[in-house]
């Protein structure tokens, strides 16, 4: 009997630009809808993807990453949808509800490992990165494998997204602000077979601003829609939370 190639897609969808004039650390706090601009960059996204049919849609319970999973629904309205609350935002509040130069002030050896060594924070009210990477780890092995041969829509954030990218790209997970992940944009997971690994690729959209008003980004580190490669990577020097 020949083998029937199954390709699974998984597209890790990071919301659009918020209301946040204040650029306070947004974290996993209520609230922080999507701007106009939010709203265009992820309509791209969508427009992106047009010939995906995308079976299911699933976002994080934060308003921004559910606006931005209705965005796409509007745009692909026969597609499942859900909430998990496993795309949520890393969890770190002791940095939630500050702006982002006085996180720095206030926690300048923090905010240094979270660029440089951030598998070493860890706030007892929520969680280390390790334990975010591998919750969206468990929940992409769960989708994937209950979507064999399909495409589905993950709305999720920032640097969750990052880390999972990490795993899949064998990259230190302490180097995963090496990576780009800018608003509204997609990284895209292809499964050839359920047990094989995935191809890893990166759009982002052309409308700007590319980080939110609480992020400090640096600049795109490869080629939009190519494979990132570990020998494209630099060194860390700025940083990103939303």
């Amino acid at each position: 009997m020949r083998y029937r190639r199954e390709e699974t897609v998984i597209h890790l969808a990071r919301h659009g630009q918020t209301q946040n004039p204040l650029g306070l650390v947004k974290g996993n706090l209520p609230g922080f809808g999507l701007s106009k601009i939010g709203r265009d960059q992820v309509n791209e996204a969508a427009l992106h993807l047009k010939r995906a049919h995308p079976s299911a849609i699933f976002s994080s319970p934060l308003q921004r990453s559910r606006e931005t999973a209705r965005i796409f629904l509007a745009h692909f309205p026969t597609s499942s949808s859900g909430i998990l609350f496993s795309l949520r935002e890393w969890d770190y509040p002791r940095w939630e509800n500050i702006p982002l130069a006085e996180v720095k002030a206030r926690y300048p050896a923090e905010w240094h490992a979270y660029l440089t060594h951030a598998t070493s924070l860890n706030d007892p009210a929520g969680e280390t990165l390790i334990s975010s990477q591998h919750r969206m780890r468990a929940e992409i092995e769960r989708l994937r494998h209950r979507f064999v041969g399909e495409t589905i829509i993950l709305c999720s954030h920032g640097d969750p997204i990052l880390s999972v990218r990490a795993y899949f790209e064998h990259i230190n997970l302490n180097h995963f602000k090496t990576m780009e992940c800018e608003l509204g944009s997609l990284t895209t997971l292809t499964f050839d077979a359920p047990h094989d690994w995935p191809t890893v690729t990166y759009w982002a959209p052309a409308t700007g601003p590319h980080q939110d008003e609480d992020e400090r980004g640096g600049a795109r580190m490869h080629r939009i829609g190519q494979p990132l490669r570990a020998a494209q990577l630099g060194s860390a020097t700025h940083g990103r939370w939303g």
